[in-house]
C-alpha cells in the first residue's frame, strides 16, 4: 500500500488505511505500507518533537511500515506542499525498487504524483496496481 497518511496521524484516511492493511493481515496477507513521515496532524497534545521518535520503518499489529521524510509539512503553502509530493514521488521511482518486490500495489491518491509514480513504476516491474482516488 502507498498513502501518503498513516498511523499516527490523526486523519480519518490514516485510520482507514491502518484497518484495511491490517484486515489483509488477519486474512493471511503480507501487507507492507509505504507512507510520508508525519509532521502534522498528530494526536492532540502532541507536537512536531514527536517526528523524532517516529522510526523510519517498524512492523505495527502485522504491517510493515516504511516512512519516507518529505521537504515540508502538509499544513505550509500550496507550492510547497505540491514541490513535496514530487519530490516524494520522484523517490517512490528512484529508490523504492526493493520495496515493490509484491503481488499487487495499491495506492491512495491524492496525491497525484504519487499516484503517477506508483503507477509507472508498477508499469515497469509489471506489477498490477490499483488506484484508489478520493477527494479530488
Amino acid at each position: 500500500m502507498v498513502t501518503d497518511r498513516y498511523i499516527p496521524e490523526a486523519r480519518a484516511i490514516a485510520h482507514l488505511w491502518q484497518d484495511l492493511a491490517e484486515k489483509l493481515v488477519e486474512k493471511g496477507h503480507e501487507v507492507a505500507v509505504l507512507t510520508k513521515m508525519p509532521t502534522d496532524y498528530l494526536a492532540a497534545g502532541e507536537d512536531q518533537t514527536r517526528e523524532q521518535e517516529i522510526p523510519n520503518s517498524e512492523i505495527m499489529n502485522g504491517v510493515r511500515i516504511y516512512r519516507m521524510r518529505g521537504i515540508v509539512g502538509s499544513r505550509k503553502s500550496a507550492a510547497s506542499r505540491a514541490i513535496d509530493q514530487i519530490y516524494l514521488g520522484a523517490k517512490l521511482i528512484r529508490g523504492a525498487a526493493d520495496l515493490f518486490q509484491c503481488d499487487l500495489v495499491v495506492v491512495a491518491s491524492p496525491p497525484l504524483p504519487w499516484a503517477a509514480a506508483v503507477s509507472f513504476r508498477c508499469s515497469l516491474q509489471k506489477i498490477p496496481c490499483v488506484l484508489n482516488l478520493h477527494d479530488i
